[in-house]
This record gives structure tokens, C-alpha cells and sequence, in this order.
């Protein structure tokens, strides 16, 4: 789904969908070409927060290296709990710098763990070494808990 300078993030949950934001991009449309696996980092025990601001997710911060004008795109899988009906949020920054989408957010139903899968990307990078990291908190200072947390890092030395 498209607006003029906006992107609008769909991620399938369980035969169901849901929107998550429009957030302002810096291209209406861009997509990285396929690209070669740059790094993996797991965090498979739990981690839980109370805190609304953003804390590292230990064990998912990677280094990669990166083509100059090349696209960096972070493919996250973790579970998630909240106490409903509250939400937490995700994000990955590269450099301490969050990319696209800024944030996403989550809830989940009952109080219990649900799968979620999230795709962030940085379309255009100046190239060099790059801290990939993930982070976490709550959204209104309730507990929330990721666990089995994959992150898939790949970059392309050009965007389509």
C-alpha cells in the first residue's frame, strides 16, 4: 500500500494481517535486490522490560560491512508477550540510528507468546563497517517479554 512519501509496512500474522504505520521514507518505493546473507544473530532466552525507553535485545548486536550507496535490510523473528491489552514496541538501529520503519509495534492476545516477524531497511548507506542492533521496550511502562529472537542481516551494493 503506497502514498506519495509514504510506505505503509504489512506484516502477516496468523492468516490475519496487520497495518502497522505509515512512516515518511526517503523514496516512496525502493527494494533491496537480493542479496547474500551478511549475518545472523539469535537471542533464543527471554528478556523482559517495564521500561518505555528502548533497550538492547542482548546477543542480536552484529557487525557487517557495507558497499557504499549499498541497502541494508533486517529481517527479525521473535516471540512476544504483553500484558493485554498493552503493546511494546521493536526497533533496529544501524550506527545507534534507527532505520524504516522507526518502530513497530506489538500486542499480543492473552497474555501469552505470540510469533511476530518484522522487515526494517535502510535504502542507502555511505558504505564501511556497520552496528546492527536490536531493541525493545514497552509501551506504557508494563511488562514486556521477546524471546527466540532471529535476526537475518543482508545488504545489496544497489537498490531497485
Amino acid at each position: 500500500m503506497q502514498q506519495p512519501g509514504k510506505t505503509f509496512f504489512l506484516i502477516p500474522l496468523a492468516g490475519a494481517a496487520v497495518l502497522l504505520a505509515s512512516l515518511p521514507v526517503q523514496a516512496a518505493t525502493f527494494h533491496c535486490r537480493t542479496s547474500p546473507l551478511a549475518g545472523i544473530a539469535t537471542a533464543i532466552p527471554a528478556q523482559s522490560t517495564i521500561s518505555t525507553e528502548f533497550v538492547d535485545v542482548e546477543g542480536t548486536t552484529l557487525n557487517i560491512a557495507v558497499a557504499e550507496n549499498g541497502c541494508i535490510q533486517v529481517e527479525v523473528s521473535f516471540q512476544a508477550s504483553t500484558i493485554d491489552p498493552y503493546a511494546g514496541h521493536l526497533r533496529v538501529l544501524v550506527d545507534d540510528v534507527a532505520i524504516a520503519p522507526a518502530a513497530v509495534t506489538f500486542h499480543t492476545s492473552a497474555s501469552r507468546p505470540d510469533n511476530r516477524t518484522a522487515t526494517f531497511v535502510r535504502p542507502s548507506d555511505a558504505g564501511g563497517v556497520r552496528t546492527i542492533k536490536l531493541q525493545f521496550a514497552s509501551a506504557e511502562g508494563f511488562s514486556v517479554t521477546i524471546s527466540k529472537v532471529v535476526v537475518i542481516v543482508r545488504h545489496a551494493a544497489e537498490i531497485m
